[in-house]
């Protein structure tokens, strides 16, 4: 016999383990928990065959048999209690039984199911003085997700750690409730057993835990209510499917969730298939995932590898069914054709063979220093013949491949290097661009919000496992439960790293950083400013107006748009040293009109003494540069350098207006050299 088991709770407490996905909505939630477990545990390691993900909606009305499963007592008493009421959306449950009710079911295959001692209660320890879990403990999948509810799983694989991911389940039904049949590939062995997950709550004075278990009758030791023991006999399993639809009597290895009376966001199936591909189309894309989608006996809709992007180019997906923004807030449920199109052709051209691709290296990070200090000595020099092919065939809208190391520095004092993948480009149509990040098989959509990197630019960021990669593990675990970006302030990431913040923001921006360079404005390549400004200082202007020598440009420095509404000015790698040098440095917007310089301030001046300059100790920076005729030029400034390594920045320009700067070397006697 089985039953609902309810535990008497024996102090105050509450639960708000839930949090996490409460706020992203159920949707989200069960678009994106279901095929991270189930990739998470492939059949094959290597893929050879996909992982198969169908959701499915089926009616039950088999009063009698339903209510073996959900009875008045204690199943209906429990979840209708006063304390459960704010999370319970169904009043009348006795009369939404008697009716008949929908079940939503989540099914895969292909997939190894809940491995492990289906009886094990709690981890076990290594050893008696230690505190870190047996292997089999690690690896006891059934444990992790079916009974340590508010503890992850401390090692985990491909994707997640199944220790709160699983309240998205329960999360998705009505009445908090879901059924988990699951056939395990290691041993053959079948197993059911349900949850609901309430709030602590009252019956006739007694406070109650907040979940209740459906199990056999007997626990497995005595006087620990949480030792529930699963189903494993072949009638009652196979006489639960049958009622249910769940595809799961026979020995194919994987699990089947059951859920009852599912939310309103989660009963349409096309709504999920739109969460899934927006989520998905990377490992869909490699073959490591098929989604499927059963609307009724006997009709399946199947999205793989093979036909993915013909169905999102035939439209027969409803992109418009989600709204890009939910609670003010990106939703990670949506997307539309041309992103998903967009992201396609990314993934597209990094399958293009070595040799036909468009490469950058990027140089190894430095261990024990910020990644993010660390742009400028990573990326090659503007006159590598590499870099000047990569940056010219991005101003061709062609895609550009970058890969590289970084260092992941743990808080042990020991560090490894990690690797990271890039593919980039202008995108042809602006609204379809998007920064993509995954990590292995999942996508994290809020690593920048769903913006691209910059206004008009697709870009794929990947890090993949790979037999061992520290970076993938890093970021692992600064994803917290809900796996939707990479979060800085993750304790499991400051805990067991240092610089994770820094790796973190290197990882979001490093294709912003590259834009930037590609779009740089270097001094070197500016001949165009000797016709349109005055550089120099007093009585400049006369020589350069009366067709004197040219300006001798500064070809030392690299001026690079890497400042929202400005840029910033370092020394270029493999320069001289500049310590003492001084610099005039002269902003303007293009215009044409009188090119001399009789007074302050030029008609084509912009005054970026208004504005934010910003040096590190290594410079300094003078407001006063005057022109012939003694006032002071607010379009330019004097910077002298006081160390090899410095930086310089200026922020307030209109963009719009495609400012432009240049400099120039001047002597100690203010003459021009």
């Amino acid at each position: 016999m089985a039953k609902w088991h309810t535990i008497e709770a024996l102090r105050a407490g509450g639960d708000g383990h839930d949090h996490a996905f409460a706020k992203q909505g159920p949707l989200v939630s069960l678009g994106r928990e279901p095929p991270q477990n189930s990739t998470d545990n492939p059949l094959h390691d290597d893929y050879s065959e996909p992982v198969i993900v169908r959701y499915s909606i089926r009616r039950v009305n088999d009063i009698k048999k339903l209510k073996q499963y959900l009875p008045q007592n204690p199943w209906i008493d429990h979840v209708t209690t006063h304390q459960n009421s704010a999370i319970i959306e169904e009043n009348d449950l006795p009369n939404k039984i008697e009716s008949g009710i929908d079940v939503l079911l989540i099914e895969d295959y292909n997939a190894t199911g809940l491995i492990g001692d289906a009886n094990q209660v709690i981890p076990e320890l290594k050893s008696i003085h230690g505190d870190e879990y047996d292997q089999d403990s690690i690896d006891n999948n059934y444990l992790w997700f079916m009974r340590a509810v508010h503890e992850a799983k401390p090692k985990g694989g491909r994707g997640g750690s199944w220790g709160l991911g699983k309240l998205a389940i329960p999360l998705s039904s009505k009445v908090r409730t879901f059924f988990c049949v699951t056939t395990q590939e290691n041993t053959g062995k079948r197993y059911l057993a349900g949850q609901a997950h309430l709030k602590p709550h009252y019956r006739f004075r007694q406070r109650y835990e907040s979940t209740m278990y459906y199990a056999e009758n007997e626990v497995s030791k005595s006087g620990n209510p949480h030792s529930w023991v699963p189903i494993s006999d072949a009638a009652k399993i196979d006489e639960f499917c049958e009622l249910f639809g769940a595809d799961r009597k026979s020995t194919t290895s994987g699990t089947s969730l059951v859920i009852p009376i599912p939310r309103d966001d989660v009963s349409n199936l096309e709504d999920i298939a739109v969460c899934v591909l927006a989520n998905y189309a990377v490992p869909i894309l490699k073959g490591q995932l098929e989604l499927h989608i059963s609307k009724c006996a006997g009709k399946l809709s199947k999205i793989d590898a093979g036909n993915i992007k013909k169905i999102i180019e035939a439209d027969k997906i409803p992109w418009g069914s989600q709204p890009e923004k939910r609670n003010g807030k990106p939703n990670p449920a949506w997307s539309n054709k041309e992103r998903m199109l967009e992201l396609i052709a990314l993934y597209e051209a990094e399958m293009v063979p070595e040799g036909d691709r468009v490469n950058l290296q990027l140089g190894q990070t430095i261990p024990g220093r910020a990644a993010t200090s660390q742009y400028a000595e990573i990326i090659p020099d503007q006159d590598n013949d590499v870099y000047i092919s990569a940056r010219d065939a991005f101003h061709e809208n062609k895609f550009i491949h970058v890969c590289g190391k970084i260092a992941v520095n743990k808080s042990d004092g020991t560090h490894s290097f990690g690797e990271y993948k890039l593919t980039l480009r202008k995108c042809l149509n602006e609204d379809a661009a998007e920064a993509h990040y995954y990590r292995d098989q999942i996508s994290l959509p809020l690593v920048n919000n769903r913006d691209p990197v910059v206004s008009g630019i697709s870009s794929l960021i990947r890090v993949e496992e790979g037999g061992g990669n520290p970076l993938a593990e890093m970021l692992r675990q600064s994803e917290g439960p809900a796996h939707l970006l990479w979060d800085t302030q993750e304790p499991r990431l400051t805990n067991y790293y240092e610089l994770g913040p820094s790796t973190i923001y290197f990882l979001r921006d490093i294709a912003k950083k590259l834009v930037s360079q590609f779009n740089a404005t270097e001094s070197n390549a500016e001949a165009i400013w000797a016709d349109l400004f005055n550089l120099g200082t007093a009585g400049e202007g006369k020589r350069r107006g009366g067709g004197g020598e040219p300006v001798d440009v500064e070809r030392n420095l690299r001026i690079s748009e890497d400042v929202p509404g400005g840029f910033s000015v370092n020394p270029r790698a493999g320069c001289e040293d500049l310590t003492g040098n001084e610099y005039i440095i002269r902003v303007g917007y293009p215009k044409t009109g009188d090119k001399e310089l009789k007074k302050a301030p030029d008609p084509r001046h912009i005054n970026v003494h208004a504005m934010t300059w910003n040096g590190n100790k290594n410079a300094e920076i003078h407001k006063d540069v005057k022109a012939e005729n003694g006032d002071i030029c607010v379009d330019r400034v004097r910077v002298k350098i006081l160390k090899p390594i410095f930086r310089i920045e200026l922020s307030g320009l209109d963009d719009r207006l495609k400012a432009q700067a240049i400099a120039h070397k001047i002597g100690n006697t203010g003459e021009e050299e």
